[in-house]
This record gives C-alpha cells, sequence and structure tokens, in this order.
C-alpha cells in the first residue's frame, strides 16, 4: 500500500470521515504511524475509530436525523431579521449554529411535525428555544445546551404511551423560564437543582410528588394544575411566589399525627371560607379540621378557591393527639395551670397537645403569681411555637434571654416580656398583627427591627441600653405612643421623635432632675453615711461641706407614666426594685415601715411627710430615702432621724423649698401588678435578706398582710370568677353555633347530592336530545337526495315561478290571520284580565256580604238572598273566565301552527328560489353534455366528487329575518336555551358564541328596547326554557328581561361594563381551557371570521379595551383564572398592537398571531389557520363583511356544523379563490347568508362556478 497516498486520503478524509471508510485502509496508517490497533475503539454507530474522532470541521454540515427538524431550522434561520443563513442555503453548518442564541417567538420551532432533535446539540450558544407542539419522545440532544435559560416545550409528547423523562435537563442549572405542560411527564427529580428557575409550569402532566421543588427558592411563578399531587407541602418555603399556584381538580392526601388539622398549613395560600365538610367537622375560625365519631380520617372540598385557585378534595388520617415538648419544666408547669384554670385541660391533665394548644387565644396570665410561684422562672420558651392562635402573652418578670421560639407566634397582638434579659427584639419583626409590645426593663441596644410592625399603636422600652433616639424615626406610630424612660438617650430629643414618645416631656427635665437630686442631699443634715446604702443617683453628690452627705437611697429613674415611680433600695443583702403607681407606692411604704419595726411614732412621721410631699416626685424621693435609713435598723440609736425630719419639713415647707415641678395623675390602681409586685418583694426578701427565718417569715406575711388589706386576694378571685364564668358563657355560644353550623354543613352537603343527581339526569337527556338530533339529521339528509331528472327546464321555470307567487300570497294570508289571531288574543287577554278583575270584585262583596251578615242579625235574611245573587254572578263570571281561558288556548294553538306553516313556506320559498336560480343558469349558459331529454348534471363532465354539490343562499328581508331562517336550518326542531344579543351593536355580542356553543344553543338577535317579533316568534317555536343576555341594560333594555319572563322564560344577564368586560364574563361561564383567541374591540370582521370555532369548541374570545387597545387588568385577571397558556391573536398590529404581546409575554403566554392587510385577508389567514385545527370546508358559510348580524348568527350554524366561516362582499371574492377551490373536493354544501344587497351575486356566481 501506498503510505503516501494513503496519508494524502487521510488528511482528505479527516475533514469528514464517512460511514464507508474502509477499516483496513486506517488500520495501515496507524500502523505505519506506531499507533497499535488493539487500542483503536469505535464511535457507536459512525464506524469511526474513536482515536481519530476530533471536533467537526466548523464549515462541515450538521446531519439532522429528522428532515423536519432542519426544514424548521432552515425557514428560521433564513428570517431577514436573523440573518443567519443565506435564503438559497440547504444546508445549516456547525458555525451557522454557533450564532444562533435565541429560538422563540416567530422563529420557534411549533408545530413543525418534529419527531427527533438530534443535531440541535450543536446550538451550543442557544438561551431560548422553544419548540411546542410536536411528537417528541427524547430530550437527550438537550443535555449540551448549558446556556439555556428560557426552555419551552409543552404538548410534544401529549399523546405518548411513556412518561417524557427529563433526566437530560438535569445540568442545565442556567435555566430560569422552564415550560413543559401536557407531556406526560412522571417525575420532577432530575430539575430538583435548577435553582435559578423563576417560572415553572408543568400543568396536566403525571406528577404526583413536588417534592423535588423544595428547593427551588428563586421561584416566583408556578403552574402545576390538573396533575396527581398529593401533598403540596414542599411548596410552603417557596416564598418568592408573586402569584398563587392553580391546584384546581386535584385530590389531596395528608397524614397527622394528632387527632386534629390545621388546615391552613397544607393548603397554601389561604381561604378557609370555600371549604364544604364532606366528612368530619371544620371550625371556620380556627382552620381546624377534626374527624367524626370515632373515625380517623375526615375528608373536606375546597369550592370556588378563588384566593388560592384550589378545588377539589384533602383526605385527612390522623394517628392520635401529639404531645407537646416542653424543655423548660417552668414553663410547662405555668401552662398546665393555666390551661385547667381556661379549662382547656382536665384538672389531672400531665400532658399538653396540639389540639389543647390550638384552642388556646389568650397567655396574658402565664406569668401571673399562680402560674410562676417563688424559685420557677421561666428562662427557655421552646414549645410556646405551638400556640398558634394566642393573640395575648405575658411573660414579664421571668430570666428569659431570647424570644426566638415565639417569632412564629403571627397571631399576637398584645405582648408584654418586660423585665427579662432580652438584648434582641429581632425575633418579633415579623409579628405583623403585633398592637402592644413592652421590652422594658432588658438589655435592649436596638430595636429598629419593628419599625415595619404598622399596627403597633403602643411600644414601652424604657429602662433599656438605647442611647440613640433617631432609630425611631421610622417607626410609624404617633401620638405618644412610645416610652423611652430610663435610657441614655441625649436631650433634647429629636422632633421626628418627640411627637411619638409620650414622656418626652420628662426627658427635658433630666438635667434638672439631676441638680436637684443634689440639693436634696444637701439639705439631708447630719444623716450618717451608711456603707450599705447605695447611691445610685445619675450623679455623684457634690461634697459642698460638712453639712452635705450623700443620701440614703435616690430615685434612679423618671418614671414611665406619670402615676409611675421606679427606685431601688439596698440594705445588707436586700435589694428590691419597685415600679408602681403613687398609690401603690405609699400603701407599700407603710406596710415597710411597720415590717421594718417602725414605732408607730416613727410611721406618724413618714405618714405626714408623705401626706405634705402629696404627688411632688422629688418628695417622696427624700421620703424614701429617709425610709432606707429608718430600714436600716439603727432608728433607737441614732438621734439624726428626727433632725432629718425637721429639715425635711423645713425643705417642703419653707419659702426656699423645692416647688412641685409636675402634678402627676394619679393613674388606675392595678390590681395584678399589685399582686405580683407583692410575690416579687417576698421572694426578694426569700433570697436576700440577712435575717433569721422568724424575721423573714414577719416580713413576708407583713407584706401579703398588707396586700390582702388592699383586698388583692379577694379582687383577683373575683376577676378570675368573672372571667371564667364570660368563658363558660362563651364556650357555650361556641358550641351552639357549631352545632348550628354542623347542621348547615350536612344541609349544604344534601343539597349538593341533589344537584349531582339532576345533574346526572340533566347529562342523561342531553344525551338523549344529541341521539334525537342526529337521528333527525340522518332523516334529512335522506329527504333531501337530488331529484333524479330534471326536464322541461323552461316548463318547469316558469310553474315555480308561479308557485313561488302563489305561495306568496298564502303566506301573506296566513300573515294576515296571524295579525288577526294575534290581535284576538289580545282582545282576549284584556276580556280576561276584566272577568279576573269582576270574579275579584265579586269575591270581595261576597265577602263583605258575609261579614254583614254575621254582624246584623236583623238582616240576615236580606243579605242571604244578596249572598246567593253574588254566587250566582260568580259562577257566571266564572264560567265567562274559563271559556275565555278555552279560546285562548285555541287561538295560541291556532298561531303556533300559522308559525309553522310561515317556517315552512319560508323554507319552501328559499329551496325554490335558489333551484330556479339554478335552472335559470342551466337554461342560459348550459354547459356542453349538460343534459338530454331524459335530464343531466350541471358542471363539467361527471364532475360530482370535484364539485359543489347544494349552494343555498340563506336570507330575510331584515337581519332579524335572516337569523330566523339561519336558525331554522341550525335548529330545526327545539333547544332549551338561547342566548340574546342585541342587533344594533356588535359589541357585546362578539363574545357570545363560545357561551351558545356551550349551551349547544341559537344566536338570537332582538331590537334592545323591546322584544324583536320575529325572536319572539322564534323563542315560541323552538320551546326555550331560559334565556341568556349578553350584555348591559344598555344595550338590551330591562322591558325586554319582562317580556321573555311573560313568556315564562328564564333569564340570566352575562354582562360587563364595556365589551372586554362582557367577555371576561362570558369567559367565566366556559369550562377551563389552556388556549383562547383574542380579537380588538374597535371592530367585529376579526371576532366574527373566529366566531365558529369558539361555538364548536366552547372556547373564549378575549377582547381589547375600547379605549386603550390593551388589555386591561380584569381581562388578564380572567385568562389567569380560564388557565390560558397560549392565545391566538386575530389581526395585525394595526388592530391588536404589539404591546399586547408584551403584556401575554409578561404573564408567561404563549403566542400566535393570525393577520392579513384587510379584514378579508385575515378572514382567508384565520380559515387556513382553522383548518388545521380541525375545522372542515365542507358546510362553509360565507357572510357579509359590511355588518356583523348575518355571520354571527351563520357563525352557530357553522360552529354545529364545525366548519369554516368567510368573509366577502361584491368586490372581494378571494375568500372564493384562496379557501374554497382549493378545498372544493371537501364540500357538499355551502351557505351565504345575506340577500344578494349584502352577498353580491358575484358570490354566488363564482362559488356555483366551481
Amino acid at each position: 500500500m501506498n503510505l503516501a497516498k494513503c496519508k494524502v486520503g487521510f488528511i482528505v478524509s479527516k475533514k469528514r470521515i464517512a460511514r464507508n471508510v474502509v477499516s483496513a485502509g486506517l488500520c495501515a496508517v496507524l500502523v505505519g504511524s506506531g499507533v497499535a490497533v488493539s487500542s483503536i475503539s469505535y464511535v457507536a454507530g459512525e464506524g469511526i475509530p474513536s482515536a481519530l474522532a476530533s471536533t467537526p470541521d466548523e464549515n462541515t454540515p450538521i446531519t439532522f436525523k429528522d428532515p423536519n427538524l432542519k426544514q424548521a431550522l432552515l425557514r428560521s434561520l433564513k428570517n431577514p431579521d436573523m440573518r443567519v443563513i443565506a435564503s438559497s442555503a440547504t444546508e445549516i453548518t456547525y458555525a451557522d449554529a454557533k450564532k444562533v442564541t435565541e429560538m422563540t417567538g416567530a422563529y420557534n420551532l411549533s408545530h413543525s411535525g418534529i419527531t427527533d432533535l438530534s443535531g440541535l446539540e450543536a446550538f451550543t450558544n442557544l438561551e431560548k428555544l422553544e419548540f411546542p407542539t410536536n411528537q417528541i419522545t427524547d430530550l437527550t440532544p438537550l443535555a449540551k445546551l448549558t446556556k439555556l435559560k428560557h426552555l419551552v416545550f409543552n404538548k410534544i409528547n401529549e399523546h405518548g404511551t411513556k412518561p417524557l423523562d427529563l433526566a437530560p435537563l438535569a445540568n442545565l442549572t442556567n435555566l430560569e423560564y422552564l415550560d413543559m405542560a401536557k407531556n406526560h411527564i412522571a417525575d420532577l427529580s432530575p430539575i430538583k437543582n435548577l435553582t435559578k428557575l423563576t417560572y415553572l409550569n408543568f400543568i396536566q402532566n403525571d406528577i404526583t410528588s413536588i417534592e423535588p421543588l423544595r428547593n427551588l427558592t428563586s421561584l416566583t411563578r408556578l403552574y402545576p394544575r390538573a396533575n396527581n399531587i398529593k401533598d403540596i407541602s414542599p411548596l410552603q418555603g417557596l416564598t418568592k411566589l408573586t402569584e398563587k399556584p392553580n391546584f384546581k381538580g386535584m385530590n389531596i392526601a395528608v397524614s397527622v399525627s394528632g387527632s386534629s388539622i390545621d388546615l391552613s398549613e397544607h393548603i397554601k395560600p389561604w381561604d378557609g371560607t370555600k371549604i364544604t365538610v364532606v366528612d368530619g367537622a371544620y371550625d371556620q375560625s380556627t382552620h381546624i379540621g377534626k374527624p367524626s365519631g370515632t373515625k380517623n380520617t375526615a375528608i373536606f372540598t375546597f369550592s370556588n378557591y378563588s384566593t388560592a385557585e384550589f378545588t377539589g378534595t384533602i383526605t385527612v388520617t390522623f394517628t392520635g393527639e401529639k404531645e407537646l415538648t416542653f424543655p423548660d419544666a417552668n414553663l410547662k408547669n405555668a401552662l398546665l395551670k393555666l390551661l385547667k384554670s381556661q379549662h382547656i385541660i382536665k384538672d389531672d391533665a400531665t400532658k399538653i397537645t396540639d389540639v389543647d394548644a390550638s384552642k388556646v387565644t389568650d397567655l396574658s396570665g402565664l406569668a401571673g403569681s399562680d402560674a410562676t410561684p417563688l424559685n420557677e422562672k421561666i428562662a427557655d420558651l421552646t414549645g410556646l411555637g405551638y400556640f398558634k392562635n394566642v393573640t395575648k402573652l405575658s411573660l414579664n418578670n421571668q430570666n428569659i434571654s431570647s424570644l426566638e421560639k415565639i417569632a412564629s407566634l403571627t397571631k399576637l397582638k398584645d405582648l408584654n416580656v418586660s423585665n427579662n434579659k432580652i438584648s434582641s427584639v429581632a425575633p418579633l419583626k415579623d409579628l405583623s398583627a403585633l398592637k402592644n409590645l413592652n421590652v422594658s426593663n432588658n438589655m435592649i441596644s436596638d430595636v429598629t427591627s419593628l419599625k415595619d410592625l404598622s399596627k403597633l399603636e403602643k411600644l414601652d422600652v424604657s429602662n433599656n441600653a438605647i442611647v440613640d433616639a433617631n432609630m425611631f424615626s421610622s417607626f410609624t406610630l404617633s401620638g405618644e405612643a412610645i416610652t423611652l424612660t430610663g435610657n441614655k438617650i441625649a436631650v433634647p430629643l429629636p422632633d421626628a421623635v418627640a411627637s411619638k414618645v409620650n414622656d418626652a416631656k420628662n426627658q427635658s427635665v433630666l438635667v434638672e432632675a439631676k441638680e436637684l437630686t443634689a440639693t436634696l442631699e444637701g439639705n439631708l443634715v447630719g444623716i450618717n453615711p451608711d456603707p450599705d446604702v447605695a447611691d445610685l443617683a445619675w450623679t455623684t453628690a457634690q461634697q459642698a461641706g460638712s453639712d452635705i452627705v450623700p443620701a440614703k437611697a435616690t430615685l434612679t429613674k423618671i418614671p414611665a407614666k406619670p402615676s409611675d415611680v421606679a427606685f431601688t433600695l439596698k440594705k445588707n443583702k436586700w435589694e428590691a426594685t419597685y415600679h408602681v403607681n403613687f398609690q401603690a407606692a405609699i400603701d407599700k411604704l407603710h406596710a415597710r415601715v411597720a415590717a421594718a419595726g417602725g414605732t408607730p411614732e416613727e410611721k406618724a412621721q413618714v405618714d405626714g411627710m408623705i401626706n405634705k410631699a402629696g404627688t411632688n416626685l422629688y418628695s417622696i424621693e427624700v421620703a424614701i430615702s429617709l425610709l432606707g435609713h429608718v430600714q436600716s435598723g439603727d432608728t433607737q440609736t441614732d438621734p439624726t432621724i428626727e433632725q432629718g425630719s425637721t429639715q425635711l419639713e423645713k425643705l417642703l415647707n419653707g419659702a426656699d423649698g423645692i416647688k412641685a415641678t409636675e402634678n402627676y395623675k394619679q393613674a388606675d390602681d392595678n390590681l395584678k401588678s399589685a399582686y405580683d409586685q407583692a410575690i416579687t418583694d417576698g421572694k426578694a426578701i426569700y433570697d436576700k435578706l440577712s435575717s433569721t427565718p422568724e424575721q423573714v417569715k414577719a416580713a413576708a406575711e407583713a407584706i401579703t398582710n398588707a396586700l390582702s388589706a388592699l383586698n388583692g386576694d379577694a379582687n383577683v378571685k373575683k376577676a378570675k370568677d368573672d372571667l371564667q364564668t364570660k368563658l363558660t358563657a362563651a364556650q357555650q355560644s361556641i358550641s351552639d353555633l357549631q352545632g348550628k353550623l354542623q347542621t348547615a354543613q350536612q344541609q349544604a352537603a344534601a343539597a349538593q347530592a341533589k344537584i349531582n343527581e339532576l345533574n346526572q339526569k340533566i347529562g342523561t337527556l342531553n344525551g338523549q336530545i344529541t341521539t334525537l338530533n342526529q337521528q333527525a339529521e340522518a332523516l334529512k339528509t335522506s329527504n333531501t337526495q337530488k331529484q333524479a331528472k330534471i326536464g322541461e327546464l323552461s316548463a318547469q321555470v316558469n310553474q315555480l315561478t308561479e308557485q313561488v307567487a302563489q305561495l306568496t300570497t298564502d303566506k301573506q294570508g296566513l300573515q294576515n290571520q296571524l295579525t288577526a289571531a294575534q290581535a284576538s288574543v289580545r282582545d282576549l287577554t284584556t276580556k280576561l284580565d276584566t272577568a279576573n278583575g269582576k270574579v275579584q270584585t265579586l269575591t270581595n262583596d261576597l265577602n263583605t256580604a258575609q261579614q254583614q251578615a254575621r254582624v246584623d242579625q236583623a238582616t240576615i235574611a236580606q243579605t242571604q238572598q244578596k249572598v246567593t245573587e253574588l254566587t250566582q254572578q260568580l259562577s257566571a263570571a266564572t264560567t265567562e273566565k274559563q271559556q275565555l281561558v278555552a279560546d285562548n288556548t285555541q287561538k295560541q294553538a291556532k298561531i303556533t301552527e300559522l308559525t309553522g306553516n310561515i317556517t315552512s313556506l319560508n323554507d319552501k320559498i328559499a329551496a325554490l328560489q335558489t333551484e330556479i336560480a339554478n335552472l335559470k343558469k342551466a337554461q342560459v349558459t348550459p354547459p356542453s353534455g349538460s343534459h338530454n331529454e331524459g335530464g343531466g348534471t350541471t358542471g363539467q363532465g361527471t364532475a360530482s366528487n370535484h364539485a359543489i354539490q347544494s349552494l343555498k343562499r340563506v336570507w330575510g328581508i331584515t337581519a332579524y329575518d335572516t337569523m330566523r331562517t339561519i336558525n331554522s336550518i341550525a335548529f330545526p326542531d327545539s333547544s332549551q336555551y338561547a342566548v340574546l344579543t342585541t342587533g344594533e351593536s356588535y359589541w357585546d355580542a362578539l363574545s357570545a358564541s363560545g357561551l351558545a356553543g356551550k349551551l349547544q344553543a341559537p344566536v338570537l338577535l332582538t331590537q334592545g328596547a323591546s322584544l324583536s317579533e320575529q325572536t319572539r316568534l322564534e323563542l315560541v317555536r323552538l320551546g326555550v326554557q331560559k334565556v341568556y343576555i349578553c350584555g348591559g341594560v344598555n344595550a338590551i333594555s330591562k322591558s325586554v328581561e319582562d317580556e321573555l319572563a311573560a313568556l315564562g322564560i328564564a333569564v340570566e344577564r352575562v354582562a360587563g361594563a364595556r365589551a372586554s368586560d362582557t367577555a371576561n364574563e362570558v369567559a367565566q361561564h366556559l369550562e377551563q381551557t389552556d388556549e383562547a383567541f383574542l380579537a380588538t374591540s374597535w371592530g367585529y370582521e376579526d371576532a366574527l371570521s373566529v366566531a365558529p370555532y369558539n361555538y364548536a369548541t366552547k372556547k373564549p374570545l378575549f377582547l381589547t379595551d375600547y379605549t386603550t387597545g390593551l388589555l386591561d387588568e380584569n381581562t388578564l385577571a380572567a385568562m389567569k383564572a380560564q388557565g390560558i397558556t397560549r392565545i391566538h391573536i386575530v389581526g395585525g398590529t394595526s388592530v391588536v398592537p404589539q404591546a399586547v404581546e408584551d403584556q401575554l409575554r409578561e404573564q408567561g403566554i404563549q403566542i400566535d398571531r393570525i393577520a392579513g392587510e384587510t379584514a378579508y385577508d385575515t378572514s382567508i389567514a384565520l380559515a387556513d389557520f382553522l383548518l388545521t385545527k380541525g375545522m372542515h370546508a365542507n358546510n362553509v358559510g360565507v357572510a357579509t363583511g359590511w355588518g356583523f348580524a348575518d355571520a354571527l348568527s351563520g357563525a352557530a350554524l357553522c360552529g354545529k356544523n364545525n366548519s369554516i366561516l368567510l368573509l366577502a362582499d361584491a368586490s372581494n371574492v378571494r375568500a372564493v379563490k384562496d379557501v374554497i377551490e382549493p378545498h372544493k373536493s371537501d364540500i357538499t354544501n355551502a351557505y351565504i347568508f345575506g340577500g344578494e344587497k349584502v352577498v353580491a351575486s358575484t358570490v354566488y356566481e363564482a362559488i356555483s362556478e366551481l
């Protein structure tokens, strides 16, 4: 073998190694190069050694297994806007593929018949790709397209026999938008790591688990409707969702480890007002569902679930109540006592369950003395998170350092956690229901996390570590709702804060208070220093001489409220901080003097000072200072008490004495605070007082006795008793209401069962009606066979013309009879009304006579005679009434008969006129070989398979007459329903076809002010039981409703403020669908062209806003509620602007636009499009584009026949050439709606020539 030639051959073949390369030759080259043959492996399916496989040359054409994919790509890449390849190109190279980054919108690969994506892997720079509505079962070629951000492939495996595998998408981690609806997808696991996804649509698949979505936390829009999902709890962490996921039509099963369930935790977002109990019980106020009796399951139905868009059932299996755990025994014990006092748990209960917790709304007594006795302070709040329905919680005076465990109590309105060890309030930032919050006496330095609590009315942050008041500037609180006392905040306060602070006025006297403290201390001359009494003043006392001695105890903080005072006393190991109102402080001062063993004289001396001080804050401070010295226990040996007292009195009464700087109003006595304070005092004594047990006991008893003197125990008990009485009454009311609710729910369930039964019967009847209609249509077809012969054309023309004239005369006679009969009916009705009035008058007279007979015994005989006469007259009047009724019935029967005769004559006349026209045409221009003496067929040759066999012009003198003629064909017998629109304007009529299709009903026209006579006759002929009026009272007046009611016809009005709103209302009456059409409300032509499709498929038509030409919020919401994912826009951008497409894309809706240069061109384009969507050319209808009435009436006939409707007029017959002619072999029958004035004879002739 020539190695040089082989090398050349190899170099040439390297550009593209074909399947037919001779393996032996390749081996020779490799051996000659020193490569071991045994190491060669082959690329699967290519016959190429992998040692030679390399990246294809960029100019190499891509091999596509599916020619449809190649053609679709060629079509898109040749588009002038993309400019990737030349218009003459027949191949796509790898270099071409790398230039493409987007294949969406007008360049997508939809509806292309693609079955294999092989070759698409070469488009490695693609960021956006759409190929919906194809027949693809393998996504493997997508695995290498790692730059993809936008991917749409809905309806590619809709009719597949196997689930579509998403494994090739697993590494497409840049994906942000993924639409894969209707594909028989069963497993979402492969996309669980696509964490950049913001849009995900998998409507109508076979998904049973959405667990893989739990980590897709970037999702803002999610469309999971119509799957088999059983548990939607994985969605609870998807907090960025801007729309409520649609779960309509699902049946969800949930298992809970308790005897109740909070349904709001399983169906999110929540709207518990739409629940119907099928089996079990449900409390709407708490969202709690339970089983009934001894069952362990309950079933709840969600209907009309507009907010979460969920309909279906949730079946709950209960596995028993869940016992709650509380690591802090003090918290558990406090809860047990409180729940027992509220009769939520039994007195002997030792545990609390989730069901118990769900019943609790008030934990304001949790920190009370009954709940937290001495040495049982709460530190850990773990377990309180189960009390989801709590609105009030008090945890003051505990050892709490963290609020994390109550961060989920979102129903809290009142929270008190004062006097704890809390340094952060950040866990409270999401408690949006909070109104009153007390976090005073903690270690908090920053509260900015609370600024967004918009419902907050009062905030107490006094006695914390706050130094910057500016943090309150952004709070929405107003009206002096914030308490800042006792923080080291610079004064004066910023203006933005001062207006919100209820003690701002005290901030301005801080400096004065400092000076005043020193002045007071300076006047306490001769009081010996006591090292055991702390000097807790803001400033150190200034030593101004030997007579200035530090005070024994001083005020430490400005009061939080005018009626409150705070001070600290420290003696030996006894340190107590008080924060009570003045009166309580005075009472406790008395008690402490007694408890400290003071003499009656000393007590009187203190009382005198208090009385003279009144409510002067600083005078009371001095009294407290003196008390601190009294409590030092050395009153018997210290002669300075009297001297100090004298100096104090001089201070209070002297001319240079201190004037009161503020008169504080005495607040309401807070019994509970006093009671709690007593326990605090007792504990302080118990823990820190260096005394004998007897002294401790005596001190505690003295405090308790002092509080008892205030009737604290009695009042607390009375308050408890009152609350218990109210609670018992409330629980009884709740029980009664629950009983009534259960009864109502049972009645509702029974009613629903009855409705279901009636719906089944209605369905059966509808099926029978359909069968009868089909039989009637078959009979009609069999009776319309064309005459076997047509002989002696001229004679027949004359004869038929005479018959028409005679029938016209007969029709006029019948019309006259009908008019006379109607007049007679009106006359009989008047007489009937008169007779009824006469009967009523006689009845009244009879009653009067009978009453007179009972009253006046003297004239019994005379009255009896009158009664007899009136009775006879009544009998005669009744007989006359019955005769009139009988006559009226006969007249009505005659009217019905005449109406039927007139309709039949109209049909005959129309048929004869058509036949006459055909015969005249055949007579004037007979084709070669068209007939012989025995008859023949019109047309060319034997073209029965290629010519339209029947062309009917369906018309009447007016649009209302044309409507009746069309309906006689579409609805020859009867119809339970009818859709009524005005014949005077088109707006509300545009969207009526979809509703008529759902009802299988005709679309009738009427005048707006009164019911048209033709419509009245049609309603009577069809036996209509209910009419749906499309349009408001400005289009069809209330008087029309009254006329319909007089005919015994039920009425429902479907209307909105504008045409687009009426279309939205119509859509709500239709079944959900994923596609719809959109047309302008500026004109009627485009909407009418699509009307037969709307009728046949029962799908909605949406309209743009008449004012802006865009989609308003109501229409976008209606599309969303309908579940629309694709919109077909009818008309160009001059009628439906480009901005509308942008609006739809923002909603994640796919778009097609069907348009032409004119309305007639659009009609042609739409017909071609609808023929690809299952509509037929046979029974095609043609109507004018110069008015809407004939086309609207004809749309129902076309819709029933599943056929298209075309627009044409005298000057535009392109529809005939471009649509009817290419499909003439499919057309047996065709209709022209309207007379020659609206659809010219040129159109008729153009169709006839086919």
